[in-house]
């Protein structure tokens, strides 16, 4: 990936060039714009690491990092109600198919009472 600064580093030197200025003006050019390279790089660098301790990631809520195997698990050691478990089940199946809890039409399986997993 081509930066600015390199691009306009050599744009300068090739004017230069063929302008018949001296060489010391040619180091001159490319000293410079060396120098505002590497100046922007660290600032990038530097609002990167800003941005991070600024605006940390957010870790996802504990529902969904568990599978329905870790509910069933957790419900049989007696950690889940029953009621606990049923909200949680619901949740962690609605994420694996894309959809919020509760929302959109319900499927012919659903509506007959028998239940999909």
């Amino acid at each position: 990936m081509v930066s600015w600064p390199a691009v306009m580093v050599t744009a300068l030197g090739a004017v230069l060039a063929q302008s018949g200025a001296p060489q010391r003006h040619m180091r001159a050019v490319l000293v410079w714009g060396t120098v505002l390279l590497v100046l922007a790089l660290v600032v990038g660098m530097g609002i990167r690491a800003l941005r991070r301790r600024v605006f940390p990631e957010k870790e996802p809520p504990p529902d969904q990092l568990w599978t329905l195997e870790d509910l069933r698990e957790m419900r049989e050691r007696g950690q889940l109600s029953e009621e606990e478990f049923e909200t949680l089940r619901a949740r962690v199946i609605a994420r694996m198919a894309g959809a919020k809890p509760g929302g959109g039409p319900r499927s012919r399986a659903d509506a007959s009472g028998s239940e999909r997993i």
